[in-house]
């Protein structure tokens, strides 16, 4: 969280001295140049992809154990077995 408010102090210091207001790439690429501002645009994209693909992954394993009415095995994360044995039997807490 630290990280982030720093960043987005910088990023209000920058977005205050440009001439030309625009998105991220335009701060990097007038800081740093157009391989560096190209680079900062294709790791913000694949952060954003896998933010949300992470997402749908979390609602899915999450919503599994809600589509199976089996509120028991919340706690342990369904990527790891969930609590049940190879048999489809609930594993003894």
């Amino acid at each position: 969280m630290v990280i982030v408010m720093i960043f987005a102090v910088g990023l209000n210091a920058m977005a205050a001295r440009m001439t030309h207001p625009g998105a991220f790439y335009t701060y990097v690429t007038a800081g740093l140049g157009r391989a560096f501002g190209l680079a900062a645009g294709l790791v913000a994209m694949i952060s954003y992809l896998a933010i949300g693909a992470g997402t749908y992954a979390l609602f899915a394993v999450m919503g599994q154990g809600v589509a199976r009415n089996d509120v028991r095995h919340h706690r342990r994360p369904a990527l790891v077995g969930g609590g049940r044995s190879q048999d489809g039997r609930c594993a003894p807490h």
